[in-house]
């Protein structure tokens, strides 16, 4: 039936981190930034050339796609191009970044359909038993159906920051000083923020893709939000500000642009809160 039998010897050492035939590579957070590593991306082969322990198949469970820096991403190349036999290498990626023209190419695609609004609020209910509800709520709105974009937005404070975002937008802009210490707080640099950047990323998408949507046609707001999600008050604030602010293609135009300068600063490193300052600055309803 598909089901997990947990007593499974494999599914016990899974579990336990010790399978010899299953490596998961993930970003060392103790490092100066989040990212997956070139070294750590090489230890593939090595491991990839073994004979199987347990006389199966060899996987490599790169969490996340998105966290894999660029010469991470160059190294693997020649892995995905020519893989071993028996091998799987399992790419997960959450949509925080868009993954390169050159891996997509050498891998197959699997798209889950994200979960509907209850099934997401029970799911992160469950995760996070001493949660608020109404954070629980926002939180399975945010998440778009996808429970794992939770722990960004517990980990990062970014239900708290978006709603905050969203004050500011629907009072029809702020300050310079508030743009910068918004900006501040959304790009703070360091391994121990990288999730409130990705988080910065995925609002900033969210928003404008529904402003630039529904500036374009008003009727477009049953095409966006799933049928059982509840509409957040002051995300509609914020989203009809946008509208009255800026033409539609204006929308588009800064969607691309913002998401392209924050997926470049991520790469090389840069200051993101001084991105976030420029983006904010551009959408800002003008007093």
């Amino acid at each position: 039936d598909g089901a997990v039998n947990p007593d499974d010897p494999d599914v016990k050492l899974i579990r336990a981190g010790s399978h010899p035939d299953v490596m998961v590579i993930e970003a060392d957070t103790s490092k100066a930034t989040a990212a997956i590593s070139v070294d750590q991306i090489r230890m593939m082969v090595p491991f990839l050339s073994h004979t199987p322990s347990r006389g199966g198949w060899r996987l490599v469970i790169i969490d996340a796609l998105d966290e894999v820096n660029i010469n991470g991403a160059n190294a693997m190349l020649k892995t995905l191009e020519e893989p071993p036999e028996k091998a799987i290498i399992l790419m997960i990626n959450h949509g925080a970044r868009p993954v390169l023209p050159t891996i997509r190419s050498r891998a197959q695609f699997i798209r889950f359909d994200p979960l509907g609004f209850e099934d997401t609020r029970q799911v992160i209910s469950r995760s996070f038993l001493e949660a608020d509800p109404n954070w629980v709520d926002v939180a399975a709105v945010l998440a778009d159906g996808a429970p794992g974009k939770a722990s960004m937005l517990a980990e990062s404070g970014g239900v708290d920051l978006y709603a905050e975002t969203c004050q500011a937008l629907s009072a029809g802009g702020i300050s310079p000083q508030d743009i910068d210490a918004l900006a501040s707080q959304w790009g703070a640099g360091g391994a121990k923020n990288s999730a409130r950047r990705q988080v910065a990323r995925l609002m900033m998408d969210r928003l404008l893709t529904r402003a630039a949507r529904r500036g374009a046609d008003p009727q477009a707001l049953g095409l966006i939000n799933r049928p059982d999600e509840p509409r957040m008050d002051i995300e509609e604030a914020a989203i009809n500000q946008l509208i009255n602010a800026h033409p539609p293609h204006l929308l588009a135009d800064l969607h691309g642009q913002i998401l392209a300068d924050l997926d470049y600063a991520e790469r090389v490193n840069l200051d993101a809160a001084q991105v976030m300052f420029s983006a904010l600055e551009k959408i800002m309803p003008r007093r």
